[in-house]
């Protein structure tokens, strides 16, 4: 969203420790008894809510995230700085959501019940899982981008105004 020039404020929603779902801890190839590190937060842009997104990685794969900003900082940079993690590549899916009352509330109740889903698992240079995330997109103010090559990007500013 920076990229395109917007303004964009980031809003930590929860930052915690949980025990994961079947989906998460296959995802992520835990074993249990382990636990992962669930953070969410609302994007908004130019006042607007705009995306939550949601990310859970391993809770041991780095204990200095509990302690960073993430109001501020990306979690790509965080995972290189912070936890000598290196991104290799990430699989996405989109998916047409069904969201909850509070992800509703949380992106402003908008009239239009249009959303996009991007759900993906990231690898790290050993070809590990660090991360499943789950971004829901008000899909009134957001378009998404194809390239031949098979990268994405999710347009804002056409649809901003």
């Amino acid at each position: 969203m920076k990229a395109q020039g917007l303004e964009v404020e980031t809003k930590l929603i929860l930052k915690e420790i949980i025990e994961p779902s079947e989906e998460i801890t296959a995802a992520l190839k835990l074993t249990k008894p382990a636990r992962a590190l669930k953070i969410q937060r609302l994007r908004i842009v130019k006042g607007e809510p705009m995306a939550l997104q949601t990310a859970f990685m391993p809770a041991n794969l780095c204990e200095n995230l509990m302690k960073e900003d993430l109001e501020s900082q990306s979690l790509n940079r965080l995972f290189q700085e912070q936890c000598n993690i290196r991104l290799s590549r990430s699989d996405v899916w989109i998916e047409a959501p069904i969201i909850s009352k509070k992800e509703r509330k949380l992106l402003g109740n908008p009239r239009v019940p249009l959303f996009l889903a991007v759900v993906g698992v990231t690898f790290d240079q050993d070809n590990k899982p660090v991360r499943f995330s789950r971004g829901v997109f008000r899909g009134d103010r957001v378009r998404l981008k194809i390239s031949d090559m098979g990268a994405f990007e999710l347009d804002y500013s056409s649809l901003l105004g």
